[in-house]
């Protein structure tokens, strides 16, 4: 089994999950994907290395620095400087681009010819330069307008096209037929009356532009950004597995307009379950971040305590482990019921059976803390765990690790680096779900 991911500053309401989850899953390819949260492409970089991932998807504002911790680059990267793909193949760290390869499938698939048609990009920053790449190899004539003109020019002269200051915009506009839009919301760049029917526009931000509303109302022809989501998506699978997919396989994914939760919440009114190895600090971060949201908080394993009335040293010994999960089960079964948020800290294997993790992620956003095995060994005192009993402990751990890696990563909605102080990983959870 393989996993995969996507990093970025916030990177919560990506719907990449979504996307690659259910082209596995059409294409019968053995993987899960996840979200990675991080403060730095480095630091992303670093734990896609330490748990495993074969690959990363990066978004914004992390495209740049990615480019260059790569060991290689292919032709859109480097050209590009920024890389949204990442291969993780024998020590090696592949980038990639295919934003590019995102624009053009986008334009393709609803028959728009950009040959020799003059084409407006909105954006100099890392979106529109892959816009303005693609349209150029397409035999476009690009237009760059920034509201920096510096970075207008840069880019322009970096790239082989025009570009203009923001105060030109009107006059751009008017033989232009090709808009392209690479800037987050709709600042009030583009004033509605000059949008006609003779405009095509495809918007990068799927999340939040008004611009797309305002311009159908003036008749002009829309292609969803996430259309471009889609095709760039299609591009990064076939680097990820080497396959092809069709697009329309994966289409329904897109039908998800933000993340939420499978009981149709979103992902701030969800509740919160905390995965992961012993010693990754759930029980701490739990209480911290329950206090933080102020919800109530509940530790499964003094759960299962309560029912079993004993502790869970003692319930190994007497009934073994099969008995203790059967009563751990019960537990988070019991979350079905509950209609009051919460704040949940789960034991370290209860994300094995697979009918737990349908519940943790039916009823909550599921956060994997991750923290490499030294740093979880050192956490934990002797005695206690009873998994961790005898000699060899460091070993015994990882092996519990390995077991327990990729039920982890199907589990979970967003993995955050335990191995940082604790005020800083409750920071990262609440700018990632608030």
């Amino acid at each position: 089994m393989e996993i995969y991911g996507i990093t970025g500053k916030p990177v919560s309401f990506s719907l990449s999950p979504q996307i690659y989850n259910l082209a596995f899953s059409r294409m019968r390819y053995p993987a899960v994907y996840t979200r990675l949260a991080a403060d730095t492409a480095g630091e992303a970089l670093l734990m896609a290395r330490e748990i495993g991932l074969r690959g990363l998807n990066v978004t914004a504002p992390f495209k740049r620095d990615m480019a260059g911790l790569m060991d290689h680059l292919d032709s859109a990267a480097c050209q590009l400087q920024a890389v949204n793909t990442v291969l993780l193949r024998k020590g090696k760290a592949l980038g990639f681009n295919t934003d590019p390869a995102g624009v053009l499938g986008a334009f393709s698939f609803h028959k728009i010819r950009l040959q020799g048609e003059n084409a407006l990009v909105l954006g100099a920053g890392g979106a529109g330069r892959a816009a303005a790449l693609a349209l150029l190899e397409a035999g476009a004539k690009v237009t760059l307008v920034n509201r920096t003109t510096s970075r207008a020019r840069a880019a322009a002269k970096k790239l082989g096209c025009t570009y203009y200051p923001l105060a030109r915009l009107p006059e751009v506009l008017s033989g232009t037929r090709i808009i392209v839009s690479a800037v987050s919301g709709h600042p009030g760049l583009v004033h509605p009356d000059r949008l006609d029917s003779g405009h095509v526009l495809l918007d990068a931000d799927y999340r939040n532009s008004t611009l797309a509303g305002l311009a159908r109302q003036k008749g002009c022809q829309i292609i969803p950004g996430t259309d471009w989501l889609l095709f760039q998506a299609v591009a990064a699978l076939k680097v990820f597995t080497g396959r092809e997919v069709e697009p329309r396989r994966i289409r329904p994914a897109l039908s998800l307009l933000q993340p939420k939760s499978p009981t149709g919440e979103t992902v701030s009114n969800s509740s919160v379950s905390l995965i992961g190895m012993m010693g990754a600090g759930k029980s701490m971060m739990g209480e911290r971040l329950a206090a933080a949201l102020s919800l109530p908080f509940v530790d499964t394993d003094r759960a299962v305590e309560q029912t079993a009335g004993q502790q869970i040293p003692s319930l190994f010994r007497d009934r073994g482990e099969r008995a203790f999960r059967r009563l751990e089960s019960r537990v988070i079964k019991r979350m079905r019921r509950e209609r009051e948020r919460k704040v949940y800290a789960l034991g370290g294997g209860a994300v094995g059976l697979a009918s737990n993790r349908k519940i943790l992620k039916t009823r909550s956003r599921v956060i994997w803390l991750w923290a490499n095995p030294g740093t979880l060994l050192s956490r934990i005192q002797r005695g206690g765990r009873p998994l961790l009993e005898g000699k060899d402990r460091l070993g015994k751990l990882r092996r519990i690790l390995a077991k327990r890696l990729f039920s982890y990563a199907a589990a979970s909605d967003l993995i955050v680096n335990a191995d940082i102080p604790p005020a800083r990983i409750i920071r990262k959870i609440l700018h990632e779900i608030c």
